[in-house]
């Protein structure tokens, strides 16, 4: 599959069955508020980065690794690891027009599970999207509170 748009990683994740949900920056665009990616001095990021929170389990782990296989990554290292812990295993994946930034948990004290049956669904282009649900993302933001997260919090509400 070819890594040219920032679609292409949502048709892998589908067609490997990843449960995750779109968080971060992303999910506030969802909810009408877009702004650029920054990193984390602040400054503004040269691409946009794509955040998910996939869920944490052995199965999903390796169908998330097996959807960034089917994007060019090489993920023989993760599937070498004797005793992976999906719960503490944080990817970063850059590709030629976006980063993609894996992540088992977020901030918010939110178990995966009852956030994924909130969530909001963006379904075009043939793709159906998850996105973690405009109450939740909220939760997550106040917990994690950087500047970036209250201006996010302020056009979110």
């Amino acid at each position: 599959m070819s890594d040219s748009s920032i679609s292409s990683i949502f048709t892998s994740l589908n067609k490997h069955h990843v449960q995750f949900l779109v968080v971060g920056g992303m999910a506030v665009a969802f909810y009408g508020h877009s702004r650029l990616s920054t990193n984390i001095a602040g400054e503004i990021t040269e691409k946009p980065d794509i955040d998910i929170w996939y869920n944490p389990n052995y199965e999903n782990y390796y169908s998330l690794l097996n959807a960034v296989k089917d994007l060019g990554k090489d993920i023989t290292f993760y599937l070498n690891e004797v005793n992976p812990d999906p719960k503490k295993s944080f990817f970063k994946f850059e590709f030629d027009n976006y980063t993609l930034d894996c992540l088992p948990r977020i901030n918010a004290p939110l178990k995966f599970s009852e956030s994924y049956i909130r969530r909001e669904i963006f379904t075009g282009n043939e793709l159906e999207i998850p996105f973690i649900s405009r109450e939740d993302l909220i939760a997550d933001k106040k917990i994690t509170g950087r500047p970036k997260d209250l201006s996010d919090i302020a056009h979110l509400l």
